[in-house]
């Protein structure tokens, strides 16, 4: 039934789930939790996927119809694992539908602020976006939200320095 109202994605899951795979891997480095002591918790590690997902969507953003394409099946690919991993922890139903809507809200929210905070290119905007955010749920010191600056800053650049090929084609980008 859904194959009638919605047009089926071009893009190769496979490739999206080796991609996803690379983001989510990235987003879960130990040194986010060992050297940044962020708590491992859901909440982080929801944090940590939506800063890593804004790079990637960011980086695709203006590269066309093909990268629109993968920006949308990424991000459907994220909100199905999410939904999976809710499921998992034991929540029903209707707590995941609420959840997941505010989940889903909550990362356009996020996506919103870093790209805006990083166009203003304003050192204060980028740590008032970091710190609202990801660091919203304990107290922040400057070394460590500077820390994370420089990280999302050379994780941009990074990106940016990757061919669109090697999105479109699914591979590891980080």
């Amino acid at each position: 039934m859904k194959s009638l109202f919605h047009k089926p994605s071009p893009v190769d899951r496979r490739k999206v789930a080796v991609l996803y795979g690379a983001v989510m891997a990235r987003a879960r480095q130990p040194l986010f939790f060992e050297k940044l002591r962020l708590p491992d918790t859901f909440e982080s590690r929801f944090e940590l996927l939506a800063l890593h997902m804004f790079l990637v969507l960011a980086r695709l953003k203006w590269e066309g119809t093909a990268a629109r394409e993968l920006m949308r099946a990424l991000t459907e690919y994220m909100v199905d694992d999410l939904d999976r991993a809710m499921r998992e922890m034991g929540i029903g139903d209707v707590g995941v539908a609420k959840r997941m809507k505010k989940l889903v809200s909550g990362f356009y929210g996020r996506v919103l602020a870093y790209e805006k905070a990083l166009r203003a290119e304003d050192e204060k905007e980028i740590l008032r976006a970091l710190d609202r955010n990801l660091f919203a749920a304990m107290d922040t010191n400057l070394p460590r939200l500077h820390a994370m600056r420089a990280y999302l800053l050379e994780q941009q650049a990074a990106l940016a320095a990757r061919p669109l090929a090697a999105f479109l084609e699914g591979e590891a980008v980080f």
